[in-house]
């Protein structure tokens, strides 16, 4: 979805503008934001500012895929995984989890999970601050 996050990045952009942005051609980010809009993802609408512009934004369907998208794992399918585990197996992931992060630290892998979180989430915010500035319809969360 580097689509959508370039979108969550930046807030509402015109056609042309993200075709500037990902280096494409207009025809090919048009197909690309058809497919995305048939999928429910995305909208277009006119620019408040500019009735002459249209710009493309997500739809809530859109924000929430980039929401999922931003977790490490689906906090669903998580939970309903661990459903289905017996008690001893439940038991046993703890006491795997618990050692898993005790380690981690001098592993040195906690650090970029938390930075892609972050990282994730700070994308998400600042697509948000700049939907604020915007007069119009576009859903801010």
């Amino acid at each position: 979805m580097p689509w959508l996050g370039h979108l969550t990045h930046t807030g509402p952009l015109t056609i042309g503008e993200a075709a500037l942005h990902l280096d494409r051609a207009q025809s090919v980010v048009s197909e690309i934001v058809d497919g995305l809009m048939r999928r429910g993802l995305l909208m277009r609408d006119r620019d408040p500012a500019d009735r002459r512009r249209t710009l493309v934004w997500l739809t809530p369907a859109g924000i929430e895929a980039m929401r999922r998208d931003a977790e490490v794992l689906s906090h669903d399918a998580l939970a309903a995984a661990i459903a289905r585990m017996t008690d001893t197996d439940r038991t046993a992931l703890l006491a795997g989890a618990a050692a898993l992060l005790g380690a981690a630290p001098s592993a040195g892998w906690t650090r970029s999970v938390v930075e892609r979180q972050r990282s994730a989430r700070c994308e998400l915010v600042h697509g948000r601050r700049a939907l604020r500035q915007l007069p119009g319809r576009y859903p801010a969360h």
